[in-house]
C-alpha cells in the first residue's frame, strides 16, 4: 500500500489523521498521533499490518470507539460504526427480515394435483420407516 492509497482511504472515511491513528491502535496525544499518520501518507514505509487492518476499515467501517475521545465526541449523535455508505443499514435491515416470522399463505397458489399428492405421501412414508430403522439400531 502506498500513501497515497493510504490517505484516500482515511479521507473516505472522512476520519482525522489522529482519529484513524487511534483506530489503528497508535497511542500518545492526538497531535503526535496526527504526525505518524501524516508521515505514513506522505510516503514512510507501511507496516503490512497497518495496511491489512485499514483495508478492512474501507471495507466494513471503523468501531467508532476506537478513534479517540476527540472523534467520540463528534460523532457522539452518529452511528457506532462509520462505514460504506449505507452497508450497516442494510445489514440491519436483512437481520430483521430475517427475524420475521417466515410462514406466509400463498392465496394464490395451485392445490398440488392427485399425483403429486401421491409423490408427497409415498416420499413421508419412506422417510418414516428410514427414521423408525436408524431408530431400532
Amino acid at each position: 500500500m502506498t500513501g497515497e492509497e493510504f490517505k484516500k482511504i482515511r479521507q473516505k472515511l472522512k476520519l482525522s489523521a489522529a482519529a484513524l491513528g487511534h483506530a489503528l491502535g497508535y497511542k500518545g496525544r492526538d497531535k503526535n498521533i496526527a504526525v505518524t499518520i501524516y508521515r505514513l501518507e506522505s510516503g514512510r514505509p507501511i507496516p503490512v499490518t497497518v495496511g491489512r487492518l485499514l483495508e478492512m476499515f474501507d471495507a466494513y467501517g471503523v468501531p467508532r470507539a476506537w478513534t479517540g475521545e476527540t472523534a467520540q465526541r463528534k460523532y457522539a449523535a452518529q452511528p457506532k460504526w462509520s462505514g460504506p455508505s449505507g452497508f450497516w443499514q442494510k445489514i440491519g435491515e436483512q437481520l430483521e427480515q430475517l427475524a420475521k416470522p417466515q410462514l406466509m399463505l400463498d392465496t394464490t397458489a395451485t392445490p398440488p394435483s392427485k399425483d403429486s399428492q401421491q409423490a408427497m405421501a409415498d416420499i413421508a412414508k419412506r422417510l418414516s420407516e428410514l427414521i423408525g430403522e436408524r431408530s431400532s439400531c
